[in-house]
């Protein structure tokens, strides 16, 4: 007769189960054999070790306190083991107290349940560690244990063994882990994380690859005895496990073996591990090329190394990720504070140089002589000079007046180029500029005067001598980068498709100190400059509802990014109320 087929949910498995009390045991069995299942019967640890040589069971049950061998020892063998590790361990003990947990947190079981309370629940838990597992219906193998070595005395020594493994563990979790209290930036983490480890694989080598903001990038230690043939093949591995495509830079550093005499390696094998925690998306890749016994005996190390450099990265981008944050609240702070005041300061000015202009218009047009009129000339200009400062002021704080309408972005593109091309002859301008590019609505004026702004400011960098200047316009996704690593932001594009127009120089560029301050009223590296022009077109860019980035570099020239909404798009509902002054 044959036995009735079990829905997929219940496909038979082989459950180990370990008690030294006989009821409790034949009670545990019952249950999952009545049920359909497998069931191995031990009376301690020692026995379940013995079962475990010849059989792979999908899960174990054991009680807690047993003689001999008891059920966390067990549990800190199995989970020690590489080839058992991943079977799922659950305690059913009748110890409830608080040390029986801790007991069973750190020696690596899957789950701690009490007896008479939990009983019952015992198969439906452990069915469910089994199938998260993945691991295919148990199956015959070699599990690592050899019967000729479990005896009490290879037992112990598994266990001394086990409990140097664990110590080295949390040696290696605290020596990364006091890495973060050094403020290092990632390649100097990678640095030092080869340190700690590079001993362990001689006179073999370790690599580290780790995607970062400028690209991916590598770093690795290797001894006399490791070729570039070898290098290469590791750097191929690292690759292969991140799905890396084409060439990528990395840095080797030649170590020297711990002896002299054994600087060669007898039987070597390569291993790759991500760095991250399991099931997560790795953050890296370590590869190590070493002995076999080696990587067998300290796999789990590395493990441990991997898992916790990945929290380590992860915790040195959200400082980093803070500190961008910080820095960006305070320049909005500063921004907001200062167009507050620019544009106060601006509107009683332009009062004063509109009551100023109509008293010398008229004294003008009262006075008879030549002279007269002549000086009355002069203080009309200088009085309009000043009410263009003042404008400007007005522009940076965004509340200037303006007439939105649809414009073709890469005529306004056009025309700034060719004004400017009239005042920096020297300098090679090229357009770049996108075909059917969608029309944006601003004002024209004020956009013009903000291109032209940005033109001259790149011309200004290249100086006297020969240059280039490049313009492009192009239709792509925005949204918010906060990994932007140098720049400045204004986020009020919504997300999706927009008009982007970039400005690149390769003139001198700008330090961190210029690029800090450059958007300040009054601040300029010019001579002879006002410090107007960048905030100004700050102000008419915020006044558009559209984002400015800039990316420089001291001697390496800069780009201007612009991005604007595309016309009859979704625009924040909190938009600068326009005001004449």
């Amino acid at each position: 007769m044959q036995p009735p087929q079990l829905p997929a949910s219940t496909v038979p498995r082989t459950i180990l189960v370990v008690d030294d009390s006989p009821a409790d045991l034949h009670l545990v069995a019952a249950m999952f054999r009545q049920r359909g299942h497998s069931v191995l019967e031990a009376a301690n640890g020692a026995e379940a070790l013995l079962a475990l040589a010849s059989v792979r069971p999908d899960a174990v049950v054991s009680d807690g306190l047993m003689p001999i061998l008891d059920g966390y020892q067990l549990c800190r063998l199995v989970k020690d083991e590489p080839s058992t590790r991943h079977i799922p361990v659950v305690l059913l003990t009748g110890q409830a107290e608080g040390l029986s947990r801790f007991w069973a947190r750190t020696c690596g079981a899957d789950l701690f349940l009490i007896k008479g309370r939990d009983t019952t629940g015992v198969v439906a838990v452990t069915l469910g560690l089994v199938s998260h597992s993945g691991e295919s219906p148990g199956r015959d193998g070699n599990t690592g244990f050899d019967p000729q070595e479990l005896g009490l005395d290879a037992i112990h020594e598994r266990l001394r063994k086990a409990l140097e493994h664990r110590l080295l563990q949390t040696a290696l979790r605290d020596a990364i882990g006091h890495l973060y209290t050094l403020h290092l930036d990632p390649s100097d983490l990678i640095r030092k994380v080869l340190d700690l480890l590079h001993e362990l694989v001689l006179p073999g080598a370790i690599h580290l690859a780790i995607p970062g903001e400028a690209g991916h990038a590598g770093a690795g230690c290797y001894c006399s005895g490791v070729g570039e043939a070898e290098r290469e093949a590791i750097q191929a591995a690292a690759a292969q496990v991140m799905g890396w495509e084409g060439a990528w830079p990395s840095t080797w550093e030649e170590v020297p073996p711990l002896r002299a005499e054994a600087a060669e390696l007898c039987q070597p094998a390569l291993l790759s591990l991500p760095i991250g925690e399991p099931g997560v998306a790795a953050s890296g890749c370590m590869t190590l090329y070493a002995e076999q016994r080696t990587l067998r005996e300290h796999e789990r190390l590395f493990e441990v190394a991997c898992q916790e450099l990945a929290r380590l990265l992860d915790l040195a981008e959200s400082r980093r990720q803070l500190s961008r944050s910080e820095e960006a609240l305070r320049q909005a702070q500063k921004a907001e504070s200062l167009a507050l005041m620019a544009g106060g300061i601006a509107h009683d000015f332009n009062n004063l140089f509109q009551s100023i202009t109509a008293n010398l218009e008229l004294m003008a047009m009262l006075t008879a002589g030549q002279r007269e009129k002549n000086l009355l000339g002069n203080l009309l200009a200088a009085v309009k000079k000043g009410g263009g400062l003042a404008g400007q002021m007005l522009e940076f704080s965004g509340h200037m007046w303006k007439v939105d309408i649809p414009l073709d972005l890469n005529a306004l593109a056009r025309e700034a180029i060719e004004a400017c091309h009239q005042e920096a002859d020297s300098v090679q301008f090229v357009a770049d500029l996108a075909e059917d590019l969608p029309p944006v609505v601003g004002d024209q004026n004020h956009l013009l005067q903000a291109l032209a702004h940005l033109l001259r400011n790149a011309a200004e960098a290249i100086g006297a001598g020969p240059g280039r200047i490049t313009i492009t316009t192009s239709v792509a996704d925005w949204k918010e980068d906060k990994d932007t690593p140098r720049g400045r932001w204004l986020t009020n594009v919504p997300a999706g498709q927009a008009i982007c127009l970039s400005i690149t120089d390769d003139g001198c560029g700008a330090s961190e100190q210029v690029l800090s301050r450059m958007f300040d009223p009054f601040y300029t590296t010019k001579q002879l400059g006002r410090g107007l022009g960048l905030p100004a077109t700050l102000g008419i860019i915020k006044a558009h509802q559209a984002a400015l980035q800039v990316e420089s570099r001291a001697g390496a020239g800069s780009t201007f990014r612009l991005w604007f909404p595309v016309a009859g798009s979704s625009r924040p509902t909190t938009k600068a109320s326009p005001t004449k002054a």
